[in-house]
């Protein structure tokens, strides 16, 4: 699995990582040592893995940010990004509300 998941981050490209339209630029490659915790997978996982309800360890390879405290109102969080080995790709844009104390 982490060898799947290396190629896969290995080829990430046009990453995005955007706070209220203004770029993050802190992003850090995070391999996880060892499981970080067990999943069971449907029938028509990315990995190809069949279903068969055995719990499987689970591994970390990613990008990572660690953005600093959002002050209250509305805000704007998009991560974005691709892999030209794999095809995968996202897009995905949170808007969140930060209430007062």
């Amino acid at each position: 699995m982490r060898e799947f998941l290396a190629a896969t981050v290995d080829t990430a490209q046009d990453l995005v990582l955007e706070d209220d339209g203004r770029p993050v630029l802190n992003v850090y490659r995070l391999r996880v040592p060892g499981a970080v915790g067990a999943c069971t997978l449907p029938d028509d996982n990315i990995f190809g893995v069949p279903f068969d309800a055995v719990p499987h360890e689970c591994v970390a390879d990613g990008y990572w940010a660690q953005v600093p405290p959002l002050s209250a109102g509305d805000h704007t969080i998009r991560f974005a990004g691709g892999s030209a080995s794999s095809g995968f790709s996202l897009d995905v844009t949170y808007e969140i509300v930060v209430r007062g104390r």
